[in-house]
């Protein structure tokens, strides 16, 4: 896709805490360099400094998360959460940064992590919940979506080794089209596909 800018973002919940106050948080793991390439966030900060992949242990917060904990620079915030494999997920992490204000949600629970520090955070190797995409800036957007949605289904490898899958529309038949046995010691839930 020339032109086309990519960057992988990595989503979680969690549990935020400061002191003795505590949040929910949503955790958002960034490349910092690639994200910087499709995403104006990294600009607006309103204290301190952006990530660095270089210090995978701080974070960046919105504003009222921060006010919410009362945290300052440097201070120290603890996430506690469930990585997928089931293990409990939990870290310490200083504040690097304080957003400006950005959107509602960002601003009441966002917490921005490195990828590395997501990934060893969650225990998840590889794999990304989001690709955002920027177009080029000559293209029409409704050029670009077609572009976008005309890609192979099967896997399409991309610089830095990484493979973008194209996911199946989410099935919106009625739950009750699925099947369920009976829980017992010797068979476990089913659903149909």
């Amino acid at each position: 896709m020339a032109g086309f800018r990519a960057s992988p973002r990595l989503v979680g919940g969690g549990l935020a805490a400061a002191g003795v106050s505590a949040a929910a948080a949503s955790l958002r793991g960034v490349n910092v360099r690639d994200d910087a390439r499709v995403s104006a966030i990294s600009t607006r900060l309103a204290e301190g400094t952006w990530l660095d992949e270089d210090d995978p242990a701080v974070v960046v917060v919105g504003r009222r998360l921060a006010r919410t904990l009362d945290l300052e620079l440097g201070g120290e915030l603890i996430v506690l959460s469930q990585a997928t494999d089931g293990s409990i997920a939990n870290d310490l992490y200083a504040v690097r940064g304080i957003l400006g204000s950005v959107s509602e949600s960002v601003d009441r629970s966002t917490v921005f992590l490195t990828e590395a520090a997501f990934r060893e955070l969650f225990v998840m190797p590889s794999g990304a919940h989001r690709i955002v995409v920027r177009k080029p800036d000559d293209l029409e957007l409704r050029l670009a979506v077609e572009t976008v949605r005309g890609l192979p289904p099967t896997s399409t490898p991309v610089r830095g080794g990484r493979c973008f899958r194209r996911w199946r529309p989410i099935s919106t038949r009625p739950a009750h089209r699925c099947r369920s046995s009976p829980p017992s010691s010797t068979s476990s839930s089913r659903f149909s596909s």
